[in-house]
């Protein structure tokens, strides 16, 4: 009641004492809404705003926003999005925004983690369909099937920034992770450290944390720590890396690992930080411990005989991975949970399905992931999850309200790529949806523009990277602004000639920060900006990040606030609050 938002979730159930008829083309939402005629004239024409951004397929353009304009005629009517894998978030985030004017839209979440499809048309009215990617199948006596939830807010008589705001602050409330106390979970700032490392040598990284007063709250161990006792490599950039050809094996090698990990994350807790573990708890390789003992739990793929998909949408199964994960938290010392997910689920689940039940193995694999991971909160009810899918690629509403995804794509943070314009463009088209998201940065001595580039509301600065101090104190600055009002200052076109700049505000404390970045392409060396919600004669302190002095600025000037950067591959930033 406190949102101008309607949300909801159909479960399918065959109520009968035998098979139902075939359900062809379920669609979770299925609406007809007035769309206003723009004038009053005989030859007014309607037309729709859709503000979609793009997923992650591990690509420059990830998240990149983009428009598309639907027309009140034939052949300019409808738009149509779909997946092609079963990740969420992979091809499209699975948000929109539907803008019918400049002060009356509608924004749509569909809640679902494996494949989707939305069709938007727009004659006379506009029509809203959204759903499973396919369904046709019919139920059997007694059957439940969840299908896709839906989020529609309604954004009457404000700015479309405005109504992305409301959406941010929906989501934070009632669609993110919180703690047993009822708090939101922190984003972290992590140090993080190969899997494969051995536990003497974490140890000594974490030692150096604290005798350098670095302020990392996470430690965060990768993959390459489990498997077989064995010799493996401490760096996950070496050819003899074999942390890929052991998934499904969850027993600590003990090569590198004598002790297991509890030394290592008593280490990290005596250091006052939380231990991070990442697993992937879905993919199984063949010739594991669970392939061998339990074909039955798996799903395969002709087309790919190097992966096996654990059923979570089995009971046993499911039940398994709960208490797999959930002993590995207590022998190890796990505070935070990091899954990962890398391999396209979508052909598995649909060649396990009869002619008669296509889309019933996904559906009941995806209410078998939120039942994983909600029973895996109310065991461990203060552990944080991880989302991570190759990066950001299972981003929806479901897995937001029950993890934060940490890294958002896997071109980040990679020490041959300087993934700094990639950043501001992930930064500004997914924050405006996602307010709480993490991701790898460019972790260079002095370089101020690169790891400035990756702070969202957290920030990976990559395998045991160190970055200057001034860096992570201009960070740890940044990043709890993002809980409040995000303004987009450029666009997001992905053209790396022109500038990127944003803020984030504190309405209620009247502070916050402004950020500029030239990019290396950019020739202009300034640019002016309006920036938003300043009372004209209201009056601002604005502190330019490395300089001493702040200059007072009133709000009517803030209509025309120049930021001159004079060289290519530079950045401004500053703090400010109400003087």
């Amino acid at each position: 009641h406190d949102f101008p938002v309607i949300e909801w979730l159909p479960v399918l159930t065959g109520s009968g004492d035998s098979p139902s008829a075939i359900i062809q083309d379920f669609h979770s939402l299925d609406i007809t809404l007035p769309c206003p005629n723009p004038d009053e004239s005989r030859y007014s024409h309607r037309e729709l705003q859709i503000r979609h951004t793009l997923g992650s397929k591990n690509d420059q353009n990830d998240f990149l926003s983009k428009c598309t304009i639907l027309h009140d005629r034939y052949g300019a009517h409808r738009a149509f999005f779909d997946t092609d894998e079963g990740r969420s978030s992979a091809a499209h985030l699975p948000f929109f925004g539907l803008d019918f004017n400049h002060d009356r839209g509608w924004n749509v979440a569909i809640g679902w983690s494996g494949a989707w499809q939305a069709d938007f048309t727009l004659l006379g009215d506009l029509h809203l369909k959204a759903g499973m990617l396919r369904t046709h199948f019919r139920l059997l006596p007694g059957e439940s099937i969840r299908q896709p939830s839906i989020i529609l807010q309604q954004r009457e008589r404000m700015s479309i920034v405005e109504g992305q705001n409301l959406f941010r602050q929906f989501m934070l409330k009632y669609h993110s992770p919180h703690d047993s106390a009822g708090r939101l979970f922190k984003t972290p700032l992590p140090l993080s450290v190969w899997g494969g490392m051995p536990s003497q040598e974490t140890i000594r990284i974490i030692d150096r944390a604290v005798q350098q007063k670095y302020p990392f709250d996470v430690l965060w161990m990768d993959a390459g720590w489990y498997g077989p006792d064995r010799e493996v490599a401490n760096s996950e950039y070496t050819p003899a890396s074999d942390w890929a050809r052991t998934v499904g094996d969850w027993r600590v090698n003990r090569i590198p690992h004598p002790g297991g990990l509890r030394p290592v994350a008593d280490a990290a807790h005596r250091a006052g930080m939380k231990f991070l573990l990442w697993l992937e708890i879905e993919r199984i390789r063949p010739g594991t411990p669970i392939a061998s003992a339990h074909p039955e739990w798996l799903l395969r793929c002709q087309n790919n005989d190097a992966d096996l998909l654990l059923n979570l949408g089995h009971p046993d199964a499911c039940q398994w991975a709960i208490d797999s994960v959930s002993q590995i938290i207590a022998n190890e010392g796990v505070d935070y949970y990091r899954q990962d997910f890398n391999f396209n689920t979508l052909p598995f689940w649909r060649q396990a399905d009869a002619e008669d039940r296509q889309g019933v193995t996904e559906a009941k694999y995806i209410a078998g992931l939120y039942h994983f991971w909600d029973t895996l909160r109310k065991r461990h009810p203060d552990m944080l999850i991880d989302n991570c899918a190759s990066g950001g690629r299972r981003i929806d509403s479901e897995t937001m309200s029950r993890s934060i995804c940490l890294w958002r794509a896997d071109l980040l943070g990679r020490p041959w790529f300087d993934c700094s314009e990639c950043n501001q463009t992930q930064i500004l088209g997914l924050t405006q949806w996602v307010p709480l998201h993490a991701g790898g940065t460019t972790v260079a001595p002095g370089d101020l523009y690169g790891f400035l580039s990756g702070i969202a509301s957290g920030v990976s600065c990559g395998i045991c990277c160190f970055p200057d101090q001034e860096q992570l104190a201009a960070a740890t600055r940044m990043m709890p602004f993002f809980l409040h009002d995000f303004y987009p200052l450029t666009s997001n076109s992905g053209d790396y000639r022109e500038f990127c700049a944003y803020a984030c505000i504190d309405r209620q404390q009247q502070q916050g920060f402004l950020i500029v970045f030239r990019r290396p392409l950019t020739s202009n060396d300034r640019i002016t900006l309006a920036l938003p919600g300043f009372e004209p004669e209201g009056k601002y302190l604005f502190e330019r990040f490395g300089s001493p002095t702040p200059e007072l600025y009133t709000g009517d000037r803030l209509r025309n606030f120049t930021a001159t950067l004079p060289e290519a591959r530079s950045c401004a930033l500053w703090f400010f609050r109400r003087a």
